[in-house]
């Protein structure tokens, strides 16, 4: 059993879904572009400042479907999750954070300092609430 459709006849509906399509996909690009943007001045503002290295070393990068934020300085994660018996990872990473685990030569107690993945997962959220609303009437 096998149902075919037949474009010849559809025409008006597939370029009607077609150009739908094209307009939901750059909803999307600007929406992205938008919530990096959101990002990054999220965690620049919440970062620690000691000496302005870490601030700095905060970036953003968005093309097309793909957007980041990134921090180049080595020690970031210690700021973001924590040290020795104050480590405070949120759920979900877990795994990312064990990545940074040290080797407990010596114990370093600095407390967590979240600047990036609460920004991240809390404009991911407005991000999908933005998209949905703006791009409801192309998915009715």
């Amino acid at each position: 059993m096998a149902v075919k459709i037949v474009r010849q006849g559809n025409r008006g509906v597939i370029r009607r879904l077609e150009m739908a399509s094209k307009v939901v996909e750059q909803i999307v690009i600007e929406e992205i572009e938008s919530t990096v943007v959101d990002i990054y001045d999220l965690a620049t503002a919440d970062v620690r400042v000691d000496n302005g290295i870490l601030k700095s070393s905060i970036n953003q990068e968005s093309k097309g479907l793909r957007g980041e934020v990134y921090v180049r300085a080595h020690y970031a994660a210690y700021v973001e999750f924590g040290t020795g018996g104050l480590v405070d990872v949120p759920s979900g990473l877990e795994d990312y954070a064990m990545l940074f685990k040290g080797a407990g030569v010596r114990q370093v107690n600095l407390p967590a300092r979240p600047f990036l993945f609460n920004n991240a997962r809390q404009q991911s959220k407005i991000f999908v609430d933005r998209v949905r609303r703006r791009t409801k009437k192309y998915l009715q």
